[in-house]
């Protein structure tokens, strides 16, 4: 502590030098002019010009693709048939969405707050089945019966 207080001239001399060397540094000789040039394009030229490069680039890079054969299968068929294996053999167990009505409140006992409708599932988590846990029930399509007061069935 007595060697921060032995030199306080010397201190006050390092201070003085360094906010010189600084303040210095900021200041400017000579002319003030910008560093950028003023005679160049304005910015809306040079996104027109970009713009135009990349429209008529478009084109020529097109026609350097290569061509898929008609034949080959195309990714999105690939990728469906692998989902497909993926959905039919672990199944989502349902999780029912519930609607819940928040009555109009004040919030914080001062804010008004109107009612509203949000929805949410019943769980967290999204779940799924085991391979065979879950056997999938498809629904069976119902005949429409024939009524009397049906207009349409009447004219059949």
């Amino acid at each position: 502590m007595d060697s921060i207080n032995q030199h306080p001239i010397a201190r006050a001399c390092a201070l003085g030098l360094f906010l010189a060397a600084t303040l210095g540094g900021c200041a400017v000789s000579g002319p003030k002019e910008s560093a950028l040039s003023q005679d160049g394009p304005t910015m809306v030229e040079i996104y027109r010009k970009h713009m135009g490069d990349v429209r008529e680039d478009g084109g020529a890079v097109r026609d350097r693709l290569p061509l898929r054969a008609p034949t080959e299968a195309s990714p999105g068929e690939l990728r469906r048939s692998m989902m497909s294996g993926i959905d039919n053999r672990f199944p989502r167990l349902p999780n029912p969405d519930l609607v819940m009505f928040v009555l109009p409140h004040l919030a914080k006992g001062r804010y008004p707050i109107p009612g509203y409708v949000t929805v949410f599932p019943m769980y967290e988590r999204v779940e799924y089945a085991m391979p065979g846990e879950v056997t999938t029930r498809k629904p069976v399509a119902h005949a429409r019966t024939k009524s009397a007061g049906d207009p349409a069935a009447l004219n059949k």
